[in-house]
């Protein structure tokens, strides 16, 4: 974290100067407030990160960061607070883990943390938030010195983590700090972007006690300057669950600077293809331009938008992106260290920054470190507005008289309309001018007002979350876009927004702040506008969608290639006139994917018609008929994909498969029972008919088809699995031990047999062979309850107490209600 400012001075005098005409504007009514409702809202979870009166290392100085995710579909958004460690560390069970509170609609929260798979422990650092796998529920990736977390929404109201799967492990330590989903390629699938900040190894890392690191006379944690930097980590969505780490012939790590912090994707030459800013610690920040090749080139030198106005690097951690000026280009803000100002980059839309920081007003602060921020229209006047999360970096600044303290006010600069800001902290008050050692924030409309809330993550102290009371006399309006051939998230889509002569500009975007994630959903103040005149959609793919006459003070949801929910709003046109085939296409699979089954329907016939060989319009066709229950439907559009006759024993196991994946278990033993009496050795039938049996407990009958299905294919290893899990509920050990040896033997990869396993050599006294069958499940799947539960039960009838018990407090704490 770079300590030195120069040649601010000159630049700060002449930007004081101006009339009595923009000074009256500067002192105009600031028109909102804020009020910190963390503690009513039940956020108490302290957030813990290093020592609280002196740091040795620097990885304790850094914080954590904070998202909104609506996790559940509720149209409520959740909270999730990323949670740090301590050099001394904690007891077994006691560590502090990240947090996930529910949003409850009546402005409190619940902690699901639990329940929903989330209690991890480490040096948490960053969280982003995306589709991943565009089933319509978002995922969450967690960032760590040390291993990178991927929690996939199972949709139950857990996440499961599929690290490992997604092919995510790392093969070193590796101090990792913001991410962003992003879908670089344009191939519909979220790409990932992690920034690393240093190549730490605290054995080798030189500490205060070395004399060689000192702030104001004071001893401090060393670096970043000094110490190796770490290299950022893109890695490309294969599309099948796994992602490929492409850092290196992408470019990514052919980067001016490092020490990553901040991270935001953005359009930054609006050419349609997503570009990535990250906030640089004492080095040039990086503004990552998509090459539309798949590779990037770090353009941030020569575009001007990496150092400071005197040509010197910054400590840069937080990044908004946002067009203040209202021409239609994506500006940059960053903030950065004690002693300097924060930048305001204005984009000239010809590739090139212009350093606005003191012609905008924003260069007379240097008191302040800055970390969290963000471009947010707080009055809904149809201008951004900033908000500047603060707090000093080292704690041992409280014995000087000269700093602003380590915690520090936050800072709230008013858009004037005019190419300036005004500071509007002190006239605000509390809790904007109440001191905290801030870090991350994030913000959206919690309550659904169209105001926009912000939340924010405290360095060893609780969370906060501030209310906004906007302007009442302004309006507003919020987007959340869904695409349906594009990523699912729309991370990427730019909005126009058109009220009168009046002209707006989003973006939906990853990562951005500190460390964190904003909300999705693009929210526009319009001030006195009684409507929305137009707004047009450029999506993640390319193609453009123009709405027309929307209303204000509400939510709209925009589907790519659909109009809004129940014709709201009506879509005016697609780009290019009528529409085309690919244009009823899309407008059917988006009706799909959002939800309206039923009324699918005919237009999914209908785009049959003209492409009978369309797979993926079939294919949706096939399972509206059955969630809408017309069986004989589903199985003549599954035949003629298949190339099969609809009366077929193959017809009646694929369209039995299909149904058995929806749930829908009467339809699905219906058309399996059909498909095995017409060909009884057909694969897969057997099982899945078994399948079903055994979960509506009829124990005997899954059993004969589990053995029905062996005779077929005696290397079914999940035949196997479901025979051991039988006899294991009928306390057979013995039987169970050979089914699910054999399982293992056909698939040693899959966690299961070895958790059944370790119960059936506990019950027949084979202790050894128990514990290590649970250690190798644990090893597959880190976040199973069941294994670490079984696994303390066999150490405490061993006797070895203290491993039980760390074992029995990592069960709890995956799951409040084992005992």
């Amino acid at each position: 974290m770079r300590r030195l400012c120069g040649g601010v001075v000159l630049l700060a005098a002449l930007a004081v100067t101006g009339g009595q005409n923009r000074a009256a504007q500067d002192q105009a009514p600031v028109g909102f407030s804020f009020i910190n409702v963390a503690r009513e809202a039940g956020l108490n979870a302290p957030i813990v990160f290093g020592g609280a009166t002196s740091n040795k290392y620097l990885l304790e100085t850094t914080g954590t960061g904070v998202a909104f995710i609506d996790y559940d579909k509720d149209g409520l958004l959740d909270l999730f607070f990323v949670n740090g460690s301590t050099l001394e560390g904690f007891p077994a069970g006691r560590a502090p883990t990240n947090h996930l509170y529910r949003n409850k609609g009546d402005g409190t929260f619940d902690d699901v943390t639990v329940k929903a798979g989330l209690a991890e422990s480490g040096w948490g650092q960053g969280v982003c938030v995306g589709d991943v796998d565009n089933d319509g529920r978002d995922d969450l990736f967690v960032t760590y010195w040390g291993q990178n977390h991927l929690y996939r929404n199972t949709a139950v109201g857990r996440f499961e983590d599929v690290t490992r799967a997604a092919g995510l492990q790392q093969s070193r330590m590796r101090w990792n700090t913001g991410c962003a989903f992003l879908d670089y390629d344009r191939d519909g699938r979220l790409d990932l972007l992690v920034a690393n900040y240093i190549d730490l190894d605290l054995a080798t890392a030189p500490t205060p006690e070395s004399g060689l690191c000192r702030y104001k006379g004071l001893q401090v944690a060393c670096g970043p300057p000094g110490l190796t930097g770490g290299k950022n980590i893109l890695y490309h969505n294969r599309g099948d669950g796994t992602f490929e780490d492409v850092s290196e012939k992408s470019g990514i790590t052919r980067a001016s600077g490092t020490y990553g912090l901040g991270v935001s994707t953005f359009d930054f030459d609006n050419d349609g293809w997503v570009d990535v800013y990250v906030a640089n610690d004492s080095n040039p920040s990086a503004v990552y331009r998509n090459n539309r090749d798949g590779t990037f080139t770090d353009v941030g030198v020569k575009a001007g938008c990496a150092y400071s106005q005197d040509g010197k690097p910054q400590a840069g951690m937080g990044v908004a992106i946002g067009d203040y000026d209202r021409n239609g280009t994506m500006d940059i803000f960053k903030t950065n260290f004690a002693g300097d100002t924060s930048t305001l980059y204005a984009n000239s839309g010809e590739g090139l920054c212009d350093d606005r920081t003191f012609a905008a007003g924003i260069g007379m602060n240097t008191r302040w470190l800055g970390w969290g921020t963000a471009f947010v229209d707080l009055d809904n006047d149809g201008w951004l507005d900033l908000f500047l999360t603060n707090g000093h970096v080292y704690p041992e600044v409280r014995q000087l008289k000269t700093e602003a303290g380590y915690a520090q006010r936050k800072v709230v600069y008013r858009n004037l309309g005019n190419g300036r800001f005004a500071d509007v902290s002190e006239q605000l008050g509390a809790p904007v001018t109440t001191p905290k050692a801030g870090r991350g924030a994030a913000f959206g409309d919690f309550d659904n007002d169209g105001q926009i809330d912000i939340a924010i993550a405290n360095v060893n102290d609780q969370p906060d979350l501030y209310r906004l009371k906007g302007d009442t006399r302004n309006h507003w309006i919020t987007l959340k876009l869904v695409g349906t051939i594009s990523n699912r998230d729309a991370i990427g889509a730019r909005v126009r927004l058109v009220t009168g002569d009046v002209q707006q500009w989003q973006e939906v975007r990853g990562g951005g702040s500190y460390l964190s994630q904003n909300d999705f959903r693009v929210h526009f103040g319009v001030g006195a506008a009684p409507r929305v005149d137009r707004v047009e959609v450029r999506w993640p793919n390319g193609a453009e969608q123009t709405w027309e006459n929307l209303q204000v003070d509400k939510f709209h949801t925009l589907t790519e290639g659909a109009s809004i929910t129940k014709g709201d709003s009506p879509l005016l046109s697609q780009k290019k006139g009528t529409a085309s085939p690919q244009d009823a296409r899309t407008q059917a699979l988006s009706q799909y994917l959002s939800g309206h089954v039923a009324e699918a329907i005919p237009f999914l016939e209908e785009t049959l018609k003209t492409s009978p060989d369309d797979s993926q319009v079939t294919y949706a066709l096939a399972t509206a008929y059955a969630q809408t229950r017309q069986p004989e439907k589903a199985r003549a559009t599954i035949a003629r994909t298949f190339h099969v006759t609809p009366d077929s024993a193959a017809a009646h196991l694929l369209t039995g498969q299909m149904m058995n994946r929806l749930e829908l278990e009467d339809l699905a033993e219906a058309e399996l029972k059909a498909a095995a009496q017409m060909d009884p050795k057909l694969p897969e039938a057997h099982y899945l008919l078994g399948q079903i049996a055994i979960f509506r407990s009829r124990f005997e009958e899954g059993l004969a088809l589990m053995r029905q299905e062996l005779a077929l294919n005696p290397a079914h290893a999940m035949a196997l699995y479901r025979i051991g899990d039988i006899y294991v509920r009928q306390s057979k050990w013995n039987e169970a031990i050979d089914a699910l040896q054999r399982s293992i033997w056909m698939n040693p990869y899959f966690s299961g047999p070895y958790i059944l396993l370790g119960k059936a050599f506990s019950k027949t006294g084979q202790a050894g062979q128990a514990e290590d069958m649970l250690k190798q499940a644990i090893d597959f799947d880190p976040n199973n309850k069941s294994a670490h539960y079984l696994l303390a039960q066999v150490l405490q009838q061993a006797g070895r107490v203290e491993e039980a018990k760390r074992e029995f407090a990592i069960a709890e704490r995956l799951q409040g209600d084992i005992k």
